[in-house]
Order: C-alpha cells, then structure tokens, then sequence
C-alpha cells in the first residue's frame, strides 16, 4: 500500500503566538518523561495510524531520544490523553509526534494541543540554553494519520513544502 506523506512548515509564527492565551494549557512539558509512558502513548496514539518505527524500541532507546527533546503531556502522566514531541536541530523545531488517545479524538482537543505544540516550538530556545532562536517549525502528516490533520495543521499557519510516496510497512500488533 502506498502511503502520501505531507510535509508542512512556518517560516514565522502565526499571529496567536504572540496573544496570552486565555485559558489553562492543555499540555504539560515533562522534564523527566518516563521512556515507559512515552513507549506506550506512541504505541496507543499511532496504533490506528499505521506509526510503527520506533514499535521495537528498548526503554534504553526511548531515553535516548526523550533526552533529545521535549516531550509534552495532554493530561496527567497517570491519566493520559495524548502527547506532543518536541525536536531542534539548529533553529528549526520539528513537531515529530503529536497525537491523542482515541477515546479523545474528535472531540476538539485536537485542535487546542496543535495550537499548544505550535507555540511550545516556537518557545523552544527560553527553555533550553542549546537552541537558538527559532526560524522555523517543521511538521509532517500521512494518509494513514486523522483525516483531519492536514486541514488543522494549515488552519494554525503551516504550509505545505511537498508530498511523497512511501510504501506502508505493516505495524506489527502488541
């Protein structure tokens, strides 16, 4: 089966980076994530999606690559609701993960934590001393993702630079 895979970027942050929001963020940074949850949330959120390279993943890996990052939480670490990871190389931000339980899908959530992802890359360098000031926020999406991801992601500002075409590779069950 193939697969068309988006990639989508800001070269600016959109207007409502700069307005206070208004309300009580629906994501917590983790500074200490546990490669354990984050194994999880990656297996439960993308499960329905097809996302399966990081399935075979040891805990040693997942802390790997949690220090390398930010990872946020919607919800509590004991009660879940989707996550966001964070990645800089330079001053580009890549939002690599962003997701929700299904339980939670499409109940406009989805929504507020792509707005919150989008202001936490863009924020990335008041937080860690390495990154420099951002220049630009990186996300992809895929046929296989939400329906919807691709229209949200260009309702908060991204444009879309090009698209491929990946041969799936079958996710393995768990």
């Amino acid at each position: 089966m193939l697969v068309e895979w988006t990639y989508l970027e800001q070269t600016a942050p959109p207007d409502f980076v700069s307005v206070p929001e208004q309300r009580a963020p629906v994501l917590s940074l983790r500074l200490d994530p546990s490669p354990d949850l984050a194994r999880r949330l990656y297996r439960d959120v993308g499960a329905p999606h097809g996302w399966s390279s990081r399935l075979d993943w040891g805990l040693d890996d997942w802390s790997v690559a949690l220090a390398k990052g930010e990872f946020w939480i919607a919800g509590s670490p004991t009660r879940p609701r989707g996550f966001c990871e964070l990645t800089a190389e330079g001053s580009e931000v890549t939002i690599k993960y962003l997701g929700l339980l299904p339980p939670f899908q499409g109940k406009g959530l989805g929504s507020l934590m792509v707005r919150e992802s989008v202001r936490n890359a863009w924020s990335v360098h008041r937080r860690s001393t390495e990154v420099p000031k951002v220049t630009r926020v990186l996300v992809d999406t895929t046929s296989r993702d939400s329906p919807r991801a691709l229209e949200l992601y260009r309702r908060n500002g991204f444009q879309v630079i090009r698209t491929d075409l990946h041969r799936a590779t079958v996710a393995r069950s768990t």
